[in-house]
């Protein structure tokens, strides 16, 4: 299930209970907002399949670790004396890179204006960030930042950054193989031992200290949103479907489907909490059968923990 497709932001957007719309808008509005950031990393990490580079590298994606502060980065290209850190940004409009305060102002085409964290800002606060991470390691590499528009159009810049480069897709090649030719003569080398030993320790601190997006009400500060309790079904988008002999039948259209409720379950981990429990099951899918419900929960993505009776369950992201 690709969790921010189009498809199921519509469908988070369903389960919301509509007695304040506005509430529902600020929903949308984010859901969009994380939607385009999944989708400029994709591209910013497609860019790698169609370039070799010609010295010693390890491409990180999705980097989080913590220094100071829990911190992530979209992209890490570890080199023997230079580490690049890039970040992805899927903005499109005039740009207007603004000062006191810094930020981000985007001009959309239909004449309204988004306004954004400078890009520069956040960038240095991930190289200040990486490079205490590595000082205490004992590692003494410079770190260069950029930020790469990876938009489907490019952006129109108004008014540029001064501080940090800005980059389109295509050009982060020439970037990289350009400030790979400064650095080589100025810093120690990292042997190629070393360079692997670097990565490694990375991903799996990264694995420790990644973000967890979801449940997307607490990590999108969503504490006044509640969502329609119910199986959802998938043939007409109605929830509140019954379960009966074996099979999930739609009150609306008389569709049957013996595993809606696996969607649904998602669906809470998804929105509402990070576990749930058999009573929790039961009152969210509208079942008043805890043998049944336990039974329900028995899925490949969807781990027990506890015992018997302070069983609970999480999803297997």
């Amino acid at each position: 299930m690709k969790i921010l497709s189009k498809n199921n932001i519509d469908v988070l957007l369903e389960r919301v209970e509509t007695s304040n719309p506005e509430n529902v808008q600020i929903l949308e509005k984010k859901l969009t907002t994380l939607r385009l950031g999944v989708i400029g990393e994709k591209r910013l990490a497609k860019v790698f399949e169609h370039y070799q580079f010609p010295f010693s590298n390890q491409v990180l994606h999705g980097v989080s670790l913590e220094a100071g502060g829990k911190f992530q980065t979209d992209c890490l290209i570890l080199t023997s004396n230079v580490i690049f850190l890039l970040e992805s940004k899927n903005i499109g409009g005039k740009l207007s890179f603004e000062k006191n305060p810094e930020r981000l102002v985007s001009e959309k085409d239909n004449g309204l204006f988004a306004v954004y964290e400078s890009p520069e800002v956040q960038v240095e606060r991930n190289m200040i960030q990486l490079k205490w991470w590595l000082e205490k390691r004992g590692l003494q590499i410079p770190v260069v930042g950029a930020f790469v528009f990876t938009s489907a159009v490019h952006p129109t810049i108004v008014k540029g950054p001064e501080r940090i480069q800005a980059l389109f897709p295509k050009s982060i090649f020439v970037h990289i193989n350009r400030q790979w030719d400064y650095y080589r003569e100025k810093t120690n080398h990292l042997s190629s031992t070393e360079l692997k030993k670097l990565s490694e320790l990375i991903r799996a601190e990264s694995v420790k200290k990644r973000f967890m997006q979801y449940p997307l009400k607490k990590s999108l500060h969503l504490e006044n949103l509640n969502i329609k309790k119910g199986v959802r079904c998938k043939n007409c988008g109605q929830v509140g479907m019954k379960w009966h002999h074996g099979n999930w039948i739609c009150i609306s259209c008389n569709h049957k489907d013996r595993d809606a409720h696996i969607a649904a379950i998602q669906e809470w981990f998804l929105f509402y909490k990070e576990t749930i429990t058999n009573r929790e099951c039961q009152e969210y899918l509208l079942i008043n059968d805890r043998h049944l419900t336990k039974r329900l929960l028995k899925h490949e993505n969807i781990l027990e923990f506890g015992n018997t009776k302070g069983a609970y369950y999480k999803w297997n992201w």
